[in-house]
């Protein structure tokens, strides 16, 4: 009877271990994998002075986006460890933590959001959190006052 049951636990155990980090990579659905910063820009609606606009978006560009199992890994702003991933809807009112307002529906065009678009939230273990929208072959994220764009590198 020992026998059995340590024979039950080695075939559940890993199973188990197995369906624990599955469902981490199906959470990241389609955004899994690495993604690079096409561009960095501050919309009107973030309130950024103009020279912080000229040397973040300088910096950023060509950075690289890896959402992982456990993390975002990234050296620049959109790094996040201990992440954990979770794909939503969320109304265009509440795009980029709903800092758009009034100006919503036109940051969502200008940004390349359509209808029917997806989120992955990240949140990372420190507690804060980052909304990935996709916006065509694209996707934005907005991180303090500015908004990232992202692509894939094939997509290019």
């Amino acid at each position: 009877m020992t026998f059995k049951s340590i024979s039950n636990a080695r075939v559940w155990l890993p199973a188990l271990l197995f369906v624990v980090i599955a469902s981490d990579a199906l959470a990241q659905g389609p955004f899994k994998g690495e993604w690079t910063v096409v561009e960095v820009n501050s919309p009107d609606w973030a309130g950024n002075g103009a020279a912080q606009k000229l040397d973040v978006a300088a910096t950023s560009a060509g950075e690289k986006v890896d959402f992982r199992s456990t993390e975002v890994a990234s050296d620049g702003a959109l790094g996040c460890n201990r992440a954990s991933y979770q794909v939503v809807t969320v109304r265009i009112s509440e795009i980029f933590q709903g800092r758009a307002g009034e100006s919503a529906k036109d940051a969502a065009e200008s940004a390349g959001i359509a209808p029917n678009f997806r989120t992955l939230r990240v949140t990372c273990g420190n507690g804060e959190s980052i909304d990935y929208h996709e916006a065509g072959k694209s996707l934005v994220a907005l991180r303090g006052d500015f908004l990232y764009t992202l692509m894939r590198e094939d997509a290019r």
